[in-house]
Parts: C-alpha cells; sequence; structure tokens
C-alpha cells in the first residue's frame, strides 16, 4: 500500500508539471491579473497517510486508514499581481479508537473530523482561462489528544498523548476559469510535522514511578488530491 501511495504521488507531480510545461510552451500573451481579487476555494477529495513508524511508535500511535476523505476550505487575498495570502482549513474524515464516540454525544459525527488550520503565502500565474497557483505556508494538524487512567491493585497507569503538531503545508492547484467568477480545481496539498507527536506512560507501583516517552516526527504526515470549484472577486 505504501509503494502505491507513493507511485499515486510521483503520477501527480508529473502531472502536474506537465500541464505547467504545456502552459508555458503554448503562451501567446500574458494575461492580464486582476488586483485585489478574492478567491474561495471548496474541495473534496482522497487524503493518504504517509507516517513511518518504527515497532515502539506502533505500540502507542494509533493507525489510521490508509486512505481517508477530506474536505477542504481555502479562502484567499491577493494584494498584487503575483502574490497572495491565503488560510487553509481541511478536514480528514476517519476515527482512531472507540473511545473518541463519546464526543458524539454532543455533536454526531464530531469525533471522526481529524482538522488541520495553515497560513501562509501563494503566487498567482495565469494565462487565457488557466490559472496555477503553488503555495507554502504553516500551522497545526489534529488528530486529537488521548488521556487516561487505570488502576489493577496497587498498580496506576496514566497515559497521555498529544496529538496537535505543528507542521509545514506545501501545496499546489491547477484550475480552469469557466466564467469571470467561477472556476474548477485539481490540488495537490502536502503536510509535514515540525513538531513530534508525544506520548507518555506513567506508571506507579508500591510508590516506585516509572515512565515511558515516545515521540514521532511522522505521525500524521500526509498528501492529499482533491478537486473542487473556486468563486472569486475583484475591484475591477
Amino acid at each position: 500500500m505504501v509503494q502505491f501511495i507513493i507511485t499515486i504521488r510521483k503520477a501527480a507531480v508529473i502531472a502536474i508539471f506537465s500541464i505547467i510545461g504545456f502552459l508555458l510552451t503554448h503562451a501567446e500573451t500574458l494575461a492580464e491579473y486582476e488586483k485585489n481579487t478574492f478567491a474561495l476555494d471548496i474541495g473534496l477529495g482522497a487524503n493518504f497517510d504517509l507516517s513511518s513508524l518504527n515497532a515502539e511508535q506502533k505500540a502507542v500511535f494509533d493507525r489510521r486508514p490508509s486512505t481517508v476523505a477530506q474536505v477542504a476550505f481555502r479562502p484567499s487575498y491577493f494584494f498584487s499581481c503575483h502574490w497572495g495570502a491565503y488560510a487553509d482549513l481541511r478536514f480528514n474524515i476517519f476515527r482512531l479508537h472507540e473511545a473518541e464516540k463519546l464526543m458524539d454525544i454532543l455533536v454526531p459525527g464530531l469525533s471522526a473530523l481529524k482538522p488541520s488550520i495553515t497560513l501562509g503565502g501563494t503566487y498567482r500565474l495565469e494565462h487565457s482561462r488557466w490559472q496555477i497557483q503553488p503555495r507554502l505556508g504553516i500551522g497545526y494538524s489534529s488528530y486529537g489528544r488521548l488521556k487516561g487512567h487505570t488502576k489493577k491493585g496497587e498498580i496506576e497507569t496514566y497515559q497521555r498523548r498529544t496529538g496537535t503538531m505543528l507542521c509545514l503545508d506545501a501545496g499546489f492547484s491547477v484550475a480552469y476559469r469557466t466564467s469571470r467568477v467561477c472556476a474548477l480545481f485539481i490540488d495537490l496539498n502536502t503536510l509535514q510535522q515540525l513538531s513530534p507527536a508525544k506520548y507518555t506512560r506513567t506508571t506507579i507501583e508500591d510508590g516506585a514511578e516509572s515512565g515511558l516517552t515516545v515521540k514521532s516526527h511522522t505521525w500524521g504526515r500526509t498528501m492529499s488530491v482533491s478537486v473542487g470549484i473556486r468563486l472569486q472577486t475583484s475591484s475591477k
């Protein structure tokens, strides 16, 4: 499965750069860029798990499905002809363990939403109806927290796992404008953790305390491929 995901990632990158090459080599005149453009991307796609865990990490970090559904929202604002800023909000849909279902008492399905939010800069290229927008940002992704306490006789065990990590967001979208205010796009996105996920376990037996700490810089590393609609306005 990992090899299959890597193959898909390579194919997606080759396809996107092929489109870029085609647009650049067949460009006749530059499009007139619209200043002060606001855009909202709404996408639906697949999110692939790219984490790499050793035996110790697998024992304490829950394994998510290799491929899950994802919903994404990305507003962006271009303050010059080429440069702009964006905020990216994504929800991966899966559960790590049955205990998460307790959250659904308040809001049904809430426990299955694993969010990430990033802020960053983007660069825009346009020709005719085509739009190309690479981007780079930083933010947080979350797989939820885990806290637990068990007691068996004289042995007490406390567990804690932090599932919110600082991450680097890199993405790329290619869109085709169907009208002045609407475009259809395909998007490739990756998240790489900058801070580790951390698991700690403390055991107290007969007054003596022992502990275990495990970290991972790849738990939560993902790649996403999505398609969607872009709504945009201009000051013109």
